[in-house]
Parts: structure tokens; C-alpha cells; sequence
């Protein structure tokens, strides 16, 4: 099947030459030239992956993803020409899964894309054991179908993004043991870590949120100081 994405770029040389290029390599791609009607495509599009641009006409990229990011759980990849470490963080912090900075070598888009479509698939970590597969996950009221790549508390869908459920599932699978932020950064990016980049702190906090838990002191998912994360089992209701 087509992987589906959502081009936003208010330049139309660029944005035709981008589709074009995408289209060759067999994906399907819708373009629009400013937010306007993003939210509507978004809705009943079904897309896998958001392309946008940051300086739109009639509101900006970093807006419109604060807007998508609960409710889209696709990919979200800026490629702009804002090429300063500030706008970077506030792209990430808005809940983008990437950044690309303008020009971008056709080639190096195409594979970034393809990196973040593959976290939509589920995979394993690095020594998990895979003896006995499962395809659900409870713990109180939380039930986590892994087939499905769903989370529900009582029933009712928690609505996380692609990186989000990455993180519970590996993190549920680990329930009660320590899992390095290192490992979890690898498996949900592709790319190891290099002690700096906050994402993963970003998106175990929107996690937190979406869960219940406690912001100032995390008691469902908590922070074990220079060693990771640690999944408590027993604390779900």
C-alpha cells in the first residue's frame, strides 16, 4: 500500500518539484500551499506523514503542528529555510518528528521520510524476548493492543502518536525493569543518542500528560536519573 503524505509549501516551484520527486519513488502526495484546509485533509485523508513548511501565508507551521499533534498520529517533518537552533526546538517542542533545513538534497528527504515511515511499524528492541508474542498488554485500566498500535484507558482510545505508543509498548514490555534512555532513543528515532537532544524528554511528557500522571512527580512513568525510564506496573487503576 501507498504510504500517503501531506505536502505544505507555499512555494510552488519547490512544492511541484518535491511532489513530482516523492511520486516517482511511490508515494502519494497531496499539496497544499498554505494551512488553510490542512485540518480537513488531516481528518479524512488517512495521511502517514505531514510535510510543512514553517513560514505559510496565513499561519505557520509551528501553530498548525501545536494544532495537529494530539489528534494526528502520523509522522510530522518540517523541511524550512529557518535554519536557527532556536526554531529547530520550537519545531520539536511543538511535537514535529523531524527537522530538515532547506535546500535539501532530493536524496536525504526521501530517506528521512522513509526512516519515519518505518517507526510505524512495530518492531522490536535490542534483547527483547520474543518467545511469547504478545497482542495485548493490561495493567489496570490501561490495555495497550499492540497489533493494533492502540492504548486505551477504560475503553477509551488515549489517541498517541506514532513515537508516543513506541514508547509505552517497549516501555509496558519492560514493566518494571529500567529501560535506557539510550535504547529508547535508538529504537524510536533510528539514530543513537548524543546527549543532548531533548525529544525523547519532549514526548515522554506528553506521554506523562495523555496518561494521567503526575507532571511534577511522575509515579506511572518515572524518570530514573542517569540510567532512563521505568514503567511501574502496578499503579494503573
Amino acid at each position: 500500500m501507498q504510504a500517503k503524505i501531506l505536502y505544505i509549501e507555499d512555494d510552488h516551484k519547490l512544492a511541484g518539484l518535491v511532489k513530482n520527486f516523492l511520486q516517482s519513488h511511490g508515494f502519494e502526495v497531496t499539496h497544499l500551499p498554505s494551512a488553510e484546509g490542512a485540518l480537513e485533509q488531516l481528518y479524512y485523508g488517512s495521511f502517514d506523514l505531514l510535510l510543512l513548511d514553517i513560514g505559510l501565508p496565513t499561519e505557520d507551521g509551528i501553530s498548525l503542528c501545536r494544532q495537529i499533534r494530539d489528534r494526528f498520529t502520523g509522522q510530522i517533518l518540517f523541511m524550512t529555510a529557518r535554519r536557527s537552533a532556536v526554531d529547530e526546538v520550537e519545531g520539536l517542542m511543538a511535537g514535529a518528528d523531524d527537522y530538515l533545513t532547506k535546500p535539501v538534497a532530493p536524496e536525504i528527504l526521501l530517506a528521512r521520510i522513509q526512516t519515519r515511515l518505518k517507526r510505524r511499524e512495530p518492531q522490536e528492541m535490542v534483547e527483547v524476548d520474543t518467545a511469547k508474542p504478545q497482542s495485548e498488554m493490561h495493567f489496570g485500566r490501561l490495555c495497550i493492543r499492540l497489533a493494533a498500535r492502540q492504548a486505551f484507558w477504560d475503553e477509551e482510545s488515549l489517541r498517541l502518536t506514532t513515537a508516543e505508543f513506541d514508547i509505552l509498548a517497549q516501555l509496558a514490555k519492560h514493566a518494571g525493569q529500567i529501560v535506557c534512555r539510550e535504547d529508547l532513543f535508538k529504537y524510536t528515532t533510528g539514530a543513537p543518542y548524543d546527549g543532548l537532544n531533548r525529544t525523547m524528554d519532549n514526548r515522554i511528557s506528553r506521554l506523562r500528560r495523555k496518561l494521567g500522571d503526575n507532571m511534577d512527580d511522575p509515579f506511572k512513568i518515572k524518570t530514573i536519573w542517569g540510567k532512563g525510564y521505568l514503567f511501574v506496573p502496578d499503579i494503573w487503576g
